[in-house]
């Protein structure tokens, strides 16, 4: 199985699924939250933060927000749908018997 990773500065970082209680609060942000404001940027970090720290204990916030920009968080994002298989439909339902 190959490992879900990005790129982000100049560090390689491995990528887990979200918590499902990242994903609740990530949810109600697109929800809830105006695109593009300040908030809803706070909610992209928080989201991503919380998720990397799963592999990357030690990872910090400020060098996490100072590395991340327009063109790699979409980047990012892909990959932790990726890494809980949400955009490739591979989840699967409730097994038949």
């Amino acid at each position: 199985m190959s490992k879900n990773i990005v790129e982000i500065g100049d560090r390689t970082l491995p990528v887990p699924p979200a918590s499902l209680k990242a994903i609740k609060r990530w949810m109600r942000a697109q929800q809830e939250v105006k695109l593009g404001s300040y908030e809803y940027l706070e909610e992209v970090s928080a989201f991503v933060c919380e998720t990397l720290r799963k592999a990357t204990p030690e990872l910090e916030v400020d060098w996490l927000e100072e590395q991340l920009d327009e063109s790699n968080i979409p980047v990012v994002l892909r990959a932790i749908y990726t890494a809980g298989k949400i955009e490739s439909g591979e989840a699967q339902g409730p097994q038949e018997s």
